[in-house]
């Protein structure tokens, strides 16, 4: 700080680094080891949120926004863990594990009591919106999730039933809390369900009704009826002394796919898109790869047949990489495992903009009864 303060200009003042150390402090939330020294965790998550709002609120107010004191505050939070990471692997690195696990949280809005909108984050999928509550370098397992759920679930619970309140330049608020789970994939909400052997997290119907027009047609047919709540009965009904769920041949009726403990105690209701434009991505190139190579069959069958698609797989890669930039359904190049396919190409894939480049590559014989129908021009 004073190397930088003897450049100035003497009419520049800058405090002290005392004060400037003393006012950062107030800024970031207090962090602590995490078990066996593996990472760090943000302990105190009502003192996030705290920090988190009175940013928000400093904001509207240089905007000349008259902020209530009555606001209600929601936020999206969940956790993922990443592994054989490439950076972890580099010569002299310190990290002994090329794991990483982490629990993020994103703020979404903050409004009046009133309903008043003061506050909402335009891009809530941004990576740069994301704050970290714990970064542990251990590979993603059961154990892992929950020792991350005990120590943040019960405190997010009693601040979404309790609410807060805190002081914020001689002014005390009033703060309701929503805090969404919505922040993980399927492998871990699969995992904290409990509910290995079940079809759909969020309902207990079967995977061949979701075919049946019939009951396609009844409006309520496919609630939304799993809870939490409803899981941890019907595991504590099933629990035999041994700590064993009692499992019989063709009993989903009675245990509706629970194969082990719940770990959470938040209802799964919540669908990852990223995965689902990914896997929206490769089931429409494959139908195109198909109409380009003149095969009207799903199944790949023969090398005649697999050579004809992998042909059109090229062709087509090219023509949309091309008119669209994507580069798409390749080897990923990264140093990882996988395609080049991501989420974000998928945002792009499914926009207007793009639309007449990627329908271009389908024959033209099948365009004008392609399910993605062309933008139109002028």
């Amino acid at each position: 700080m004073d190397f930088v303060k003897s450049f100035c200009s003497p009419h520049i003042k800058i405090p002290n680094r005392e004060y400037v150390r003393a006012h950062s402090k107030q800024l970031l939330p207090m962090i602590a080891p995490w078990r066996n020294n593996t990472g760090v965790v943000i302990q105190d998550r009502e003192s996030v949120i705290h920090l988190t709002v009175k940013r928000i609120i400093e904001v509207l107010q240089k905007q000349n926004i008259n902020v209530p004191s009555k606001l209600e505050y929601r936020e999206k939070t969940g956790h993922d863990g990443a592994g054989n990471m490439a950076i972890y692997k580099s010569v002299n690195t310190p990290m002994e594990n090329a794991n990483i696990f982490s629990k993020m949280f994103v703020s979404l809005s903050l409004e009046a009591s009133t309903g008043e909108v003061l506050w909402i984050n335009e891009s809530p999928n941004s990576s740069h919106w994301c704050r970290p509550l714990a970064l542990i370098a251990e590979k993603e397992s059961v154990e892992l999730l929950y020792f991350v759920n005990g120590a943040f679930e019960p405190e997010e619970k009693r601040l979404q039933e309790e609410g807060t309140t805190f002081d914020y330049n001689n002014t005390k608020y009033d703060l309701k809390i929503t805090i969404e789970t919505s922040m993980k994939d399927l492998k871990v909400r699969t995992i904290e369900s409990g509910l290995g052997g079940a079809d759909c997290l969020l309902c207990t119907t079967r995977s061949n009704e979701w075919k049946d027009v019939d009951k396609i047609k009844k409006p309520y047919f496919f609630a939304v009826n799993r809870t939490a709540e409803k899981t941890l009965d019907l595991y504590n009904q099933m629990i035999k002394d041994d700590g064993e769920i009692t499992k019989k041949k063709n009993d989903y009726e009675a245990r509706q796919g629970l194969t082990s403990k719940p770990l959470s105690n938040t209802d799964q209701h919540h669908i990852t898109i990223t995965h689902q434009y990914i896997n929206g991505i490769q089931w429409i190139l494959k139908i195109i790869y198909h109409l380009r190579a003149d095969l009207l069959l799903w199944s790949e069958r023969g090398e005649t047949t697999k050579e004809r698609i992998k042909k059109a797989r090229e062709t087509v890669s090219n023509e949309i990489e091309s008119g669209t930039g994507l580069r798409l359904d390749q080897y990923d190049t990264t140093g990882c495992s996988g395609t080049s396919t991501t989420g974000g190409q998928g945002r792009k894939f499914f926009s207007y903009e793009v639309r007449n480049s990627i329908v271009s590559t389908v024959p033209k014989a099948q365009q004008m009864t392609w399910p993605i129908k062309p933008k139109a021009k002028g």
